[in-house]
């Protein structure tokens, strides 16, 4: 089962826009992305791969150093 970004973004109260950015960063990138709409979905299994980013980030690591 895969999430659209929206969904997956609601679920782990975090904005849509902080999940494009760790794409572009290459920190969490999405399970699989719609050929034609570009459109983003993410797995279930990728919320404890958010949650250590998310705990760095607590820890006082940068986005750079993640």
């Amino acid at each position: 089962m895969k999430l659209k970004i929206g969904k997956f973004a609601a679920f782990c109260k975090i904005s849509v826009p902080t999940l494009r950015l760790y794409d572009r960063m290459g920190l969490l990138k999405p399970a699989s992305v719609d050929p034609a709409t570009k459109y983003r979905y993410y797995a279930p299994e990728q919320i404890a791969v958010l949650n250590a980013i998310l705990s760095y980030k607590k820890l006082g690591f940068s986005l750079q150093e993640i």
